[in-house]
């Protein structure tokens, strides 16, 4: 028998767990799941299922949770959920847990990403040495940045999908003051989220651009608006589902060309998270591109970015992969640093 570790990917909407084998043969996975997050108490009901059947005890797991992470523990920032390393290795019996934000783990798995997954709105050279630079909307907004430090990847996981919201037209102004309006505080995932595509639908509504819809696709999820949204705006079934995909899609590009600038990402953008990866044809329409480049006088340093939508929906998985097999590597030490190989 080999070295056992599970990796999982936790987020507000879903949780994926995955169980894999290391011997000398190399790494097989060996189970694959994915539970609706909101439908459990806490990460040990979850686990506790997933590893019913599993054929050996656990050696290390790796956990990306959508929340920062102090001192190996998380409260989730879209779930009520406290995630504790310590208290979940002592409760399962696992030697090594070690939890990451979410984005640290999908900045971890990009080098891993099958190029057939990478859908590019920018092509550019891709310098190998320079930093990247990582982007989701999901349930909620996450951003990191990675950086090659000799063999090592170095991750600088954040919270910057809450920083404050910054309009760039006119339209986006109007935006923010019907916003503020409402709330205390405008982050940007107010906005680029799956909920946030909804808040731009209801503005444009209630600003007098757009009308209410219709009907709901046949094909959408009754108990997701944004997934309604999103499927009207691809089918062009409803100019207002349209307009405001149009208006996430711009939005969208100009914060990560926020986060290209912040971090001169030469070795690329990457856009994931189920909300782009969806309203992906409308994002390679122009609207995102035309947003990310719009940045005055420092322009020519994006149109040299190389951008990416990811539609890997494992990405995080992989990321969280490595940092559990590293956790199995002889000498590693309970939720010691990890510097998982780079691919």
């Amino acid at each position: 028998m080999g070295m056992w570790a599970l990796a999982g990917d936790v987020g507000g909407t879903k949780t994926l767990l995955a169980l894999y084998e290391r011997d000398e043969h190399g790494v097989r996975r060996h189970a694959l799941k994915r539970y609706p997050s909101p439908r459990f108490g806490g990460p040990e009901e979850v686990l506790r299922d997933f590893l019913a059947d599993a054929p050996a005890p656990v050696d290390a797991a790796a956990l990306g949770v959508a929340g920062p992470v102090e001192d190996g523990v998380c409260d989730t920032t879209n779930l009520p959920w406290r995630v504790d390393a310590a208290a979940l290795g002592a409760a399962l019996g696992i030697p090594r847990v070690t939890l990451v934000n979410d984005f640290e783990a999908i900045a971890r798995g990009i080098p891993h990403v099958h190029p057939g997954e990478l859908l590019v709105l920018q092509d550019a050279p891709v310098v190998a040495t320079a930093p990247y630079a990582v982007l989701g909307a999901g349930t909620g907004l996450g951003e990191a940045i990675a950086i090659r430090c000799g063999g090592a990847l170095r991750v600088l996981p954040s919270e910057g999908g809450h920083k404050d919201f910054a309009p760039h037209d006119e339209l986006g102004i109007e935006l923010l003051g019907w916003l503020l309006s409402k709330h205390d505080h405008v982050s940007w995932e107010r906005v680029l989220s799956g909920p946030g595509l909804v808040t731009l639908h209801a503005f444009l509504i209630a600003a007098g651009h757009g009308l209410p819809m219709v009907a709901r696709p046949t094909h959408a999820p009754d108990d997701d608006p944004a997934a309604i949204i999103g499927t009207h705006a691809v089918d062009g079934t409803d100019t207002t589902c349209v307009r405001a995909a149009e208006l996430f899609a711009s939005l969208l590009g100009a914060e990560a060309g926020n986060l290209a600038l912040t971090a001169l990402a030469y070795g690329g953008v990457f856009v994931t998270g189920g909300v782009a990866t969806k309203l992906a044809p409308i994002l390679r329409d122009g609207a995102f591109m035309r947003a990310f480049v719009a940045k005055g006088r420092m322009s020519h340093l994006l149109r040299d970015m190389r951008v990416a939508i990811v539609t890997d929906p494992e990405v995080g998985l992989l990321g969280a992969r490595d940092v559990a097999l590293t956790q199995t590597e002889p000498g590693a030490s309970p939720g010691a640093p990890s510097t998982p190989p780079t691919g």
